[in-house]
């Protein structure tokens, strides 16, 4: 007479069920007295199948993050490339430390 398969996750999560709280360890020796062999792998994978493991993927942030990780909208791009090349040559024509005088009086200003 062939053994009747038994679902062995399925007797794994029985058990917790019906003895909460209980370890790894204790679910195998109680299902080995039943004559059910399982390992400790087996039994946790059992029992974090059901459960959410949460969100996977890159978190969400909130936009203002994006250029400390070097992430620049395309929009951006343009406008700042172009910012960059009129201070480049803002800077060619009046100075680099009339620039920065210029800049701290427009600080004070605010």
């Amino acid at each position: 007479m062939a053994k009747r398969k038994v679902n062995k996750a399925q007797a794994i999560r029985d058990y917790a069920a019906a003895n909460p709280g209980s370890r790894p360890k204790d679910i195998i020796a109680a299902l080995a007295k039943k004559g059910i062999t399982v390992g400790s792998t087996n039994v946790t994978l059992a029992l974090k199948s059901g459960k959410s493991t949460g969100k996977r993927g890159r978190p969400a942030t909130n936009g203002k993050s994006n250029l400390a990780f070097g992430f620049i909208d395309p929009k951006e791009v343009d406008y700042l490339t172009t910012a960059i090349i009129e201070t480049k040559q803002l800077v060619g024509r009046i100075g680099l430390e009339r620039l920065k005088a210029a800049l701290q009086i427009l600080e004070k200003t605010k």
